[in-house]
Order: C-alpha cells, then structure tokens, then sequence
C-alpha cells in the first residue's frame, strides 16, 4: 500500500478534494486503511481495526459534507 500511495499521490488528491485534518489522525493513514480494506474486499467492519481510529470516525469522515469524495475518486483514476 505504501508503493500505491506514493506512486499515485495519494497526498496530493488528498489536499485537492478539500481533506483536511480536523482531527489528531493523519488523512493518508485514513485513506491507505480505507483502501486497504476495499482491496481486501472486507466492510468497514469486518475490516482489521486501526488503533489509531474507529469505525465511528471513519462513518463521519465519510458523511463530511466538505470533502468531494466523487473527485477524489475520479482523480485517482484518472492518475
């Protein structure tokens, strides 16, 4: 995931689909383990849990309004 990360610049999309920390978690942790866990092919709660975060805080990272997740996903594919 670490290889996945820096070749598509995960962290650059980040900051362009308005994810910013408003929280003590690191955004591109929160992402490699969401992604992570899609490419696992496990739901958000069957999926292995971070120490750092919990379901809860992914579910609001999730429903937060500011963050444009349809560009984050279009950027990302179109790398």
């Amino acid at each position: 995931m670490i290889h996945f990360s820096s070749k598509f610049g995960i962290g650059k999309i980040i900051h362009q689909v308005n994810f910013k920390r408003r929280t003590p978690i690191n955004p591109t942790e929160f992402i490699k383990w969401l992604l992570t866990a899609i490419f696992a092919r496990q739901s958000l709660y069957r999926a292995k849990e971070a120490p750092a975060f919990t379901t809860r805080t992914i579910r609001n990272f999730l429903n937060d309004g500011r963050i444009n997740w349809q560009k984050f996903v279009f950027l990302l594919a179109n790398f």
